[in-house]
């Protein structure tokens, strides 16, 4: 089963693109690996992904999810999953912009509801995996904040959520960087 990692914060410069640049340079060998920015304020994963780009076979894309309103167009995104889902790549790493994070909520509380966002992914054959970034100093509470918003939206159990803190230790080759990746928020939809 394919994996679609969302990696969320609605708070800017809270570090996804980091996470995303640092994930990347962990799968940098993993030719089953692509990349996409979906931020469409300050494209930082598309200048930080840029030794991904032009590989082939590809292993970076840029697609927009807002409308002329600067709205999420919920069917250009579930047409960006659906294409993403025909590409011949076990897992991927979708980089949300403050913007498309902030408003990613309201997909679930006004648009769909979890389950009809569960039968999507069963109908994909694709796991979904929410990462929610959580910052230090004063971007922690704006962080937080959104994390119990996601959070809030309680899908189901088993215990939702789950919350793991786990090392991302990355060897690029003579450089050794590890980083304490703080929260990954995993939805449990069954």
């Amino acid at each position: 089963m394919k994996k679609m990692n969302f990696i969320l914060q609605s708070k800017g410069d809270s570090g996804k693109s980091m996470l995303t640049y640092l994930l990347a340079l962990k799968n940098e060998g993993n030719p089953r690996t692509y990349f996409i920015d979906f931020d469409s304020s300050v494209k930082s994963s598309t200048q930080q992904l840029k030794f991904l780009q032009g590989r082939t076979p590809a292993r970076f894309a840029k697609m927009n999810l807002l409308d002329e309103r600067g709205k999420i167009d919920r069917q250009r995104l579930f047409e960006n999953l659906q294409i993403l889902e025909q590409k011949p790549y076990d897992e991927f790493f979708l980089d949300f912009g403050a913007p498309e994070s902030e408003q990613f909520t309201s997909l679930f509380s006004i648009d769909y509801t979890i389950k009809e966002f569960k039968q999507i992914a069963d109908e994909l054959d694709v796991e979904f995996i929410f990462n929610i970034v959580v910052a230090g100093g004063s971007s922690y509470l704006p962080c937080t904040n959104y994390l119990n918003n996601i959070a809030g939206l309680n899908v189901s159990t088993p215990p939702f959520p789950t919350y793991t803190s786990k090392f991302l230790s990355i060897n690029c080759g003579s450089r050794s960087l590890t980083l304490e990746v703080l929260v990954s928020l995993m939805f449990w939809m069954t």
